[in-house]
C-alpha cells in the first residue's frame, strides 16, 4: 500500500491532466490545419470561378449587426461568404465537412461571424499568396 502512495498516486495525478492537455492540444492543431485547407480551397474556388464576391468587404465588415441588421450590402457579403464555405465543404470529406459545420452552424451568432471572419481572413491572404 505503501509503494501505491508514494509513486502511484502523484504519477496518475501529474499523468491525467498531461493526457488532457495532449488531447486539447492534438484537437486545436486539427483544426487549425483544417481551417487552412479550407482557406486554401476557399480562395481557389474564388480565384478559379472569378467570382464577384466581395470578399474583402466581407473580411474587413462581417459583424454580428451585418447578419442581424439592416445594412443589406454587409449582410449579403455575409450571407455570400457562408455560402462559398459551405460550397466548398460539399468537396470535403465527411469528417472535415461534420467539424466545420458544427463550428458555423454554431448557435452563437457572434461566434459564427467570428470563425467566417477567421475564414475571409485566411482566404484573402492565401489569394495574395497564390497570385504572388
Amino acid at each position: 500500500m505503501e509503494i501505491f502512495t508514494l509513486y502511484l498516486i502523484p504519477f496518475f495525478a501529474m499523468a491525467l491532466p498531461a493526457a488532457g492537455l495532449f488531447i486539447s492540444a492534438k484537437d486545436l492543431l486539427s483544426r487549425i490545419s483544417l481551417e487552412s485547407k479550407l482557406a486554401n480551397r476557399l480562395a481557389r474556388k474564388i480565384s478559379n470561378e472569378n467570382l464577384d464576391i466581395t470578399l474583402k468587404l466581407a473580411a474587413g465588415e462581417i459583424t454580428v449587426e451585418a447578419f442581424c441588421g439592416t445594412n443589406d450590402a454587409y449582410k449579403n457579403a455575409s450571407l455570400e461568404m457562408r455560402d462559398k464555405i459551405i460550397e466548398v465543404l460539399n468537396e470535403m470529406s465527411e469528417n472535415e465537412k461534420e467539424t466545420i459545420l458544427k463550428i458555423i452552424n454554431q448557435p452563437s451568432k457572434k461566434g459564427q461571424t467570428h470563425y467566417i471572419k477567421r475564414v475571409a481572413n485566411k482566404t484573402l491572404s492565401s489569394m495574395e499568396t497564390q497570385a504572388a
